[in-house]
């Protein structure tokens, strides 16, 4: 991602592309398992795979919207690999202390929260970025206090 960030064609290398869909073919695959074996976990990670494979093929594919589209990309794939080592630390010690019957929720919870805060990170920076003009949702119109 840091190598491409100065890019300001529409065409990436084949490695870019060719991963991606890699990822794409693979998470399909991992949906057809997760089907076969009834597996809702495998058909879960198999749709995130879907959705960031895809997400990463447009971004490949259409080039860079603004001059900071690398930013928003490469933070949000770098929290993304904080997202899976938490959960995967969770998951690991989740039996060490008896709570296994939550189990789903330390699988699920770091992937929804960290979600959430990539979005509202993103926003942030696409309102520091590219001009303050824009106001966060947060201080959106407000009423003056009487």
């Amino acid at each position: 991602m840091l190598r491409r960030k100065s890019r300001a064609t529409e065409r990436a290398s084949i490695f870019d592309t060719g991963s991606s869909a890699f990822l794409l073919v693979a998470a399909v695959a991992l949906g057809g398992v997760g089907i076969v074996e009834h597996s809702t976990l495998h058909i879960v990670f198999s749709a995130l795979g879907v959705f960031l494979a895809i997400r990463q093929l447009r971004y490949w594919l259409k080039g860079p919207a603004t001059k900071m589209d690398w930013w928003y990309t490469h933070m949000g794939n770098m929290l993304g690999a904080c997202i899976g080592t938490v959960t995967a630390f969770l998951v690991v010690n989740v039996p060490r202390f008896g709570l296994q019957r939550y189990a789903l929720y330390f699988w699920m919870g770091p992937g929804i929260l960290g979600g959430i805060a990539i979005i509202f990170w993103t926003r942030f920076y696409r309102w520091r970025f590219e001009g303050r003009s824009r106001r966060p949702a947060k201080e959106a119109e407000t009423p003056p206090v009487a």
